[in-house]
């Protein structure tokens, strides 16, 4: 199983957002330095501090892939790492909806 996709799952099965939080901090430590490499400055230095975090960082993912499209490792690894962030991005909206 991809790291994505275990991440994936893991935000999936969170029940709150602290749990979305931590799983994808889980998954940013499991990158090896030749991945990181290839993420946006950007997302590295943003850190994960709030929910808001989170949701800023899947929409800069997004926007930096629509941008980078393309059969390169960059473009591979920046498609994994927007699919984490809109997960958790869109179970942490779900995760608001069910608190209001």
């Amino acid at each position: 199983m991809k790291k994505s996709d275990a991440a994936c799952s893991a935000i999936h099965a969170a029940s709150s957002e602290t749990q979305v939080i931590t799983a994808i901090r889980h998954y940013l430590s499991t990158l090896e330095a030749s991945e990181v490499a290839l993420l946006p400055r950007e997302i590295v230095d943003f850190g994960l501090g709030h929910t808001e975090d989170a949701v800023q960082s899947a929409l800069y993912l997004v926007h930096t892939q629509m941008l980078r499209l393309g059969d390169t490792p960059e473009a591979a690894m920046l498609n994994d790492v927007t699919l984490v962030f809109s997960t958790a991005a869109r179970r942490l909206a779900a995760l608001a909806k069910d608190t209001t």
